[in-house]
């Protein structure tokens, strides 16, 4: 092997050391709640059901967060919950639920002086009639935080921090959806139909 290709393997090597690829796999179960008696549209985008969260930070590295799967689990989970009925189409459904990423943060613990990784997610969930008339237009923020106590490896940690974002998302979501002003106010004015 001559100089150069030393050099070129040694540098590939650094920055293979410094990159990380991390995919959430999560799985969710169906909540127990007492669903609504409607029938719902899930409409997963394709940017949505395969978001990756990429960084190149020269003081961060290289990491890339491959969440799109987890989103897919935990709203089809939900969603199928909250609804009597789900629907394969938008024009068969009474209501259309739309969800995207708004926002993806995440602290290691050498960042933050703590022991923990920390993830935070937001999404923007825009509901929509059989008409295509909004309904409601939600932003829902979820936290999660895994301890570093156990060595765990960063790919460990924040696994864990994605997952206990995702399940915070799910539970607003679950307890929440039906108390939203303009959910509520869209199936007030369905019953009074």
């Amino acid at each position: 092997m001559n100089f150069r290709h030393s050099i070129m393997f040694v540098s590939l090597a650094f920055v293979a050391g410094c990159s990380s690829v991390h995919t959430i796999n999560a799985e969710f179960p169906t909540p127990l709640v007492d669903p609504l008696q409607k029938t719902a549209f899930l409409d997963l985008p394709e940017e949505f059901t395969t978001y990756q969260f990429i960084q190149d930070e020269e003081d961060r590295g290289d990491i890339t967060i491959i969440l799109g799967q987890a989103h897919k689990n935990l709203f089809s989970s939900v969603v199928s919950a909250l609804f009597t009925d789900l629907s394969l189409s938008p024009e068969t459904a009474d209501i259309t639920l739309r969800p995207e990423v708004n926002a993806f943060q995440y602290a290691l613990p050498k960042e933050t002086g703590s022991t923990f990784y920390e993830v935070w997610l937001k999404y923007r969930l825009q509901a929509t009639d059989a008409d295509g008339v909004e309904i409601a237009d939600w932003l829902i923020t979820g936290y999660g935080r895994a301890t570093d106590e156990r060595l765990q490896s960063e790919g460990t940690g924040i696994n864990g921090a994605a997952e206990e974002a995702l399940r915070d998302i799910g539970t607003q979501l679950t307890l929440g959806f039906a108390q939203q002003a303009d959910i509520e106010n869209w199936l007030n004015a369905e019953m009074q139909q």
